[in-house]
């Protein structure tokens, strides 16, 4: 970064640009987010799926959170690609919070979750549509990816950094139930495995594998 030979320039800089989030800060919300996902209960989740990080959602979310708006992005769903939609949610806080738990975004986002009745597929009275459908997105069965970013957005210490996660898949959830009832894993995709109540997809095949098949197909 070039510092036009200004310290304080480059300090600047170096506050007010969105940063990528850490391997251990992805670690820990994956993480997070699969906890809470393989706990689902009242009822069961039949086909919850575990997510894994993404790096293109992260670049979306990376993007996002420049903007330094604790909303989400009206056009989210303009440009998805390879998810059909996308889901986003958004948090504010202090620095030291984030940095004494990574995964805080996530517990925030489902602080609500004993409020959600799955047979009105709403959240009880006092809870705001947000609020609900936060919740709804952390723990939506289909969703197989997230990517997060955060920045320095504010000198209110009480909610100085943003974090922004995407999902993929994700999106809307209004009147709709946000995964299957049933013995966990009983519905999961064929393939997948079942690990802590949650559906595993298979590994990728790695470039060797597919070059075997490759060849095996051209030799007929």
């Amino acid at each position: 970064m070039a510092c036009l030979g200004l310290t304080i320039f480059c300090l600047v800089i170096s506050v007010i640009n969105a940063e990528h989030f850490t391997e251990d800060e992805k670690k820990v919300m994956v993480s997070t987010h699969n906890l809470i996902r393989s706990f689902a209960e009242n009822p069961p989740a039949a086909n919850m799926l575990e997510v894994r990080w993404d790096d293109g959602l992260a670049e979306r979310a990376n993007d996002w959170v420049e903007k330094c708006q604790i909303k989400n992005d009206r056009f989210i769903n303009d440009d998805p690609g390879r998810w059909g939609r996308l889901g986003q949610n958004n948090w504010a806080g202090s620095i030291e919070r984030f940095e004494a738990s990574h995964g805080v975004p996530a517990w925030v986002w489902v602080q609500h979750g004993q409020e959600y009745s799955f047979k009105t597929k709403t959240c009880s009275d006092g809870v705001s549509f947000k609020e609900c459908s936060d919740f709804t997105q952390v723990i939506m069965a289909t969703t197989e990816a997230i990517g997060c970013a955060k920045k320095k957005c504010s000198d209110d210490e009480s909610k100085e950094l943003y974090v922004t996660c995407f999902y993929g898949p994700g999106g809307s959830l209004l009147f709709k139930n946000p995964y299957v009832e049933g013995e966990p894993c009983s519905k999961c995709p064929k393939e997948y495995t079942c690990n802590a109540n949650l559906c595993v997809a298979p590994p990728a095949p790695s470039e060797r594998e597919l070059l075997e098949d490759l060849l095996g197909y051209l030799r007929g």
